[in-house]
Formats: structure tokens, sequence, C-alpha cells
């Protein structure tokens, strides 16, 4: 786990202030970035149905997991009570038997229903299996507890920025014509590796998109051998552009995006760096 098992109890606790001043009597935590947020796990087996973190006062909280992850979720989280299911069409009757065995089968609980990680027919489902169960959203608690950091992340975050400008800094030193955006990709990891090694620790860049002349147009594309080139006359072919999200404890941890373009040898990159490292400086939380 990116940190020690008494941040995930803090954050759990400030959920349940949360979800009590909300009015609930739980909450059934489905959202993959919430789950890591509260457990540690990286919930990478959501994908193939909702992974559910019950939490409610009083009791420690319970993780209902597919089977075939219950081993990884146990090494990768710090909740203790692991309940599992086999199938995609048991989850609704083993989470209804958490429900009621916990008494919740008649209780007001907040369901993330804004999140992409749990469904409608799955909520419909639990429904049909609990008719006096009271469902309502609370798909902002979670988020609302989280806008709040601790000291522990505050200092995952100032490494995840240490990490960031690291990678710009080797990414303008290691622009030329010819490199290719899979080897600048290669390039940016071997420093952060570097850095990693020297320090002790698990930082890491957690992803990197670059992105060279045309393919500049392009969201979310992955590093291909696209070659970079010297600017044409103004031409945007030679524009290249670098999107950094990096990361602590192998990309578990905050993530500090951000977004730099660059041209080789154009006339306009140093005035254009001047001006960008003084809205840096002038950065702070909330401006405009």
């Amino acid at each position: 786990m990116p940190f020690p098992s008494s941040e995930y109890e803090r954050r759990q606790q400030g959920v349940l202030e949360a979800a009590a001043i909300a009015g609930l009597d739980a909450l059934m935590v489905t959202s993959r970035n919430h789950l890591q947020y509260l457990t540690g796990y990286n919930g990478s087996g959501v994908y193939y149905a909702p992974f559910p973190l019950i939490l409610m006062p009083g009791r420690s909280p319970i993780y209902v997991v597919r089977e075939y992850d219950v081993e990884t979720v146990r090494a990768e989280s710090c909740i203790d009570e692991i309940v599992p299911y086999r199938y995609k069409g048991d989850f609704a009757r083993v989470c209804a038997d958490v429900f009621r065995r916990c008494g919740l089968q008649s209780k007001r609980v907040g369901f993330q229903l804004g999140s992409w990680d749990l469904a409608p027919v799955d909520v419909s489902a639990l429904q049909a299996a609990l008719p006096n169960l009271r469902v309502s959203d609370a798909t902002p608690v979670v988020t609302s507890v989280a806008a709040v950091k601790s000291e522990l992340e505050l200092d995952a975050m100032r490494d995840a920025m240490r990490i960031t400008d690291l990678a710009v800094r080797t990414f303008q030193s290691s622009l030329e014509e010819g490199v290719t955006e899979l080897e600048m990709d290669k390039i940016l990891a071997a420093a952060i590796q570097s850095m990693a090694a020297k320090e002790g620790n698990g930082i890491a860049l957690a992803h990197t998109t670059i992105l060279f002349g045309e393919r500049t147009k392009l969201p979310h594309a992955v590093p291909t051998v696209r070659i970079s080139q010297k600017p044409d006359r103004g031409s945007a072919n030679s524009r290249t552009v670098v999107s950094l999200m990096s990361g602590q404890s192998g990309g578990v941890g905050p993530w500090v995006p951000l977004l730099r373009s660059w041209m080789i040898d154009s006339p306009f990159s140093a005035p254009v760096k001047r001006g960008a490292a003084f809205c840096f400086r002038m950065l702070s939380p909330w401006s405009t």
C-alpha cells in the first residue's frame, strides 16, 4: 500500500462522518478511484463487476469482490474482511446477504449512482433482493472528503511535482531533430528511475503522452516511432507536446498533471519558456 493503514483509517472515518451529515446509515463505495483512496487497492478487477466497499458506523469495512481477485485485494488493501462472489450473476445475492448480516436491509444507504463502476442493472438487482432498502445518491461524499489533504498526501503531491519538474527539464534538454516519441518516452522513464534509485523510494512517472507534429491533435494517444522535425515556416508539423502524469509508489499515489508544448529551434521557444515559467511561479490554489 502506498500509505500506512492509519491514513486509510483516517480517510474512512472522514467519509463516515460526511455520510452521517448526509443522513445516511451506511455507504457503498464503487468508484475505482475512491476504492483506491479508501483501501489502497488499485481496483484493477472492477472491470468485471462492482467491487463495493461497505462502510458503516461502529463496524469494520467490508469489501465484496470477485473470488478470482480475493488474494490480490487482500495483499494490496488495508481491508481485513473480504467477502467473495464467484460469478457476475452472484453479485447482487452476495451483496444483499452482507447487507442483511449488517442490518442494513431497510436502512438508508448511499450509492455512488454517478459512478460508471456501478451499472443501473446492478442497483436494480440489489433493490429487487432488498425491497425495503432505501437507496440514496451519495456520489459526492467521498470526493468532498478527499478534497482536504493530510500532511502525508501533501508530501506525496510534492514528490509528484518533483517528478514532473524533472521530466519536463529532461524533455526540453533531450528534444532534438530525429528523436522519436518512443525514444523520448524511454529517456523520461530512465531519468525518473535514476531519481528513484538515488532516493530509495517508489516514485515513478505514471503516464506520459508524447506527441510530435500532426499527432498533437490526438487526445490520449500513445508514443509511436514518429520523429521530431524542425519547424517549417510556422507549420505545426514539428510541434511537440508532452503531457505528464506523475505519481508516487508505482503511480498509485497523487498525480500532478502538466501539459507543455515545444518547437525545435523555434525563435519563439525562449520567450514561451520564460512566460510559462512566470505563470507557474504565480500559480496558486484557486487562481483562475
